[in-house]
């Protein structure tokens, strides 16, 4: 079943108007006097609640509207943050490594420090005995 529509409550009312226009010709007018004013009533509110069928219809449509461009943007902004959270991981990774080579780096010279210590003080240790020669 399609919706209906303002229009299609008018159409209604007119061929409502032809058939009570045949009843007035076949019966006279007391036949129908006491039903127009119900049908009228009817047709007034029938129409009634169509335009705001329309109106409810027009304002569920901007919403999903709505809906979609902020589940697009929350979609491309959460892409980002994906995007953003890897950038971070590999510069933390890049940044340990460089770190882990920075202090192997320091071990290797602290132990070459204390290796050319050894030797200043063995050479310091002979110097020392042959001035006391």
């Amino acid at each position: 079943m399609s919706e209906l529509t303002v229009v299609d409550v008018h159409g209604i009312a007119a061929d409502i108007g032809e058939e009570l226009k045949k009843q007035i010709e076949d019966y006279g007018s007391e036949a129908v006097t006491d039903l127009m004013p119900l049908i009228i009533r009817v047709l007034e509110q029938l129409e009634s609640c169509v335009r705001t069928l329309e109106t409810r219809s027009g304002e569920s449509e901007e919403g999903k509207e709505r809906i979609s461009v902020l589940m697009n943007e929350n979609a491309k902004k959460t892409a980002e943050i994906a995007r953003l959270k890897a950038e971070v991981n590999k510069v933390e990774q890049a940044w340990r490594e460089e770190s882990k080579e920075l202090l192997e780096e320091i071990t290797e010279i602290q132990s070459e420090n204390e290796t050319i210590k050894g030797i200043l003080q063995t050479r310091d240790g002979i110097a020392n005995r042959e001035k006391c020669k």
